[in-house]
């Protein structure tokens, strides 16, 4: 992992990339709420890494990480 990736704010690419991976589960999520609301963030994360999916877990995991690391 780079120095951006573990410091930077979620990306909008990535915040896509989690919405339609979700869908691919049958999850539907918001992506402007998800950018602007960290609490429903946070909560779509943790849902997602309940689901069976190994490339949405690991993309949950990468988001709360960034979320984590973003300056407050």
């Amino acid at each position: 992992m780079n120095s951006r990736e573990s410091s930077a704010l979620p990306s909008l690419l990535d915040w896509v990339d989690f919405k339609w991976l979700m869908a691919s589960q049958g999850r539907r999520v918001d992506v402007d709420r998800l950018q602007c609301d960290s609490g429903y963030a946070e909560q779509c994360v943790a849902l997602a890494l309940t689901l069976p999916s190994e490339l949405l877990r690991r993309l949950a995991l990468k988001l709360r990480r960034q979320a984590a690391a973003a300056p407050r």
